[in-house]
């Protein structure tokens, strides 16, 4: 599931909340036997102690005993419940002081020390564990748009070595035209998000060429499409926009504005 989500940008957020709710699992399970463990201690001692036949006790407070603290079970519930919000404490350490003051005072300790210290760690624990989460999976998205790039580096340098006829290392206007010429180029380049062919093939070289000299190195083609690729898409498809209309209000050979292809930028 999370290399699915993984490869949607769109549920950036959702896969980083799994994320960690999954890598807080393991030391949840830990906080939670360490918490089992106290209750265990505590509940036996208040047990022992409330059994003990010395005390005096009023039918109420049997009757509270018995509810509360008459098996394991229930003393384990309603110590859980006492420090996880099910049951206020106070209504059970009132009770308890009102039976033997020593008793309450165990009480109280377990309470504090669960909330103040055992509870806090669990929380300082899990919101560690989820930072770490947030940390490797920005590692791994970082990784994979470097691989991303890599490989769309490797695949635009064939591309332009297949277009390149004369072995120069730059591509000419008319090398540049022939080869968008070819299908399965034209699907590439609208892979990277250009909608190039023959009917336009003139006017994307030359904003392609970036330093007017009639010659495409693979600097200037690979920056032109990095840009066209990226978060500057908008800024770019405006500017050549802009400038297929300069070009044909000077007459220059590229005919009319490409608005649908850059449309589709």
């Amino acid at each position: 599931i999370l290399r699915i989500l993984r490869t949607l940008r769109f549920f950036a957020e959702l896969r980083v909340l799994v994320g960690g709710v999954l890598s807080s699992l393991i030391p949840l399970m830990w906080c939670l036997a360490l918490l089992a463990l106290v209750i265990f201690v505590f509940g036996t001692i208040l047990m022992q102690l409330l059994s003990d036949p010395t005390l005096a006790m009023s039918a109420s407070e049997l009757l509270f005993v018995e509810e509360n603290f008459g098996n394991v079970l229930k003393t384990a519930y309603s110590m859980y419940s006492a420090v996880t919000g099910g049951m206020d404490w106070d209504q059970l350490c009132g009770t308890l002081l009102d039976i033997s003051a020593p008793i309450g005072c165990i009480f109280v300790l377990y309470t504090a020390f669960a909330i103040l210290c055992l509870l806090n760690v669990v929380t300082g624990l899990v919101l560690d564990k989820a930072t770490a989460a947030v940390h490797s999976d920005a590692v791994l998205m970082q990784t994979s748009e470097t691989k991303e790039r890599a490989k769309m580096i490797q695949e635009l340098e064939a591309h332009f070595a297949e277009a390149d006829l004369d072995n120069s290392g730059t591509l000419t206007s008319a090398e540049f035209e022939l080869n968008v010429q070819d299908e399965a180029v034209q699907s590439y380049l609208r892979y990277l998000g250009l909608d190039v062919d023959e009917s336009n093939a003139a006017a994307v070289f030359q904003f392609l060429d970036i330093d007017g000299s009639g010659e495409l190195t693979f600097e200037e083609f690979l920056a032109g499409l990095t840009n066209l690729k990226g978060g500057a898409r908008e800024l770019t498809v405006s500017r050549i926009n802009l400038w297929l209309a300069a070009l044909h209000k000077q007459g220059v050979g590229v005919g009319r504005p490409q608005r649908s292809s850059t449309r589709n930028l």
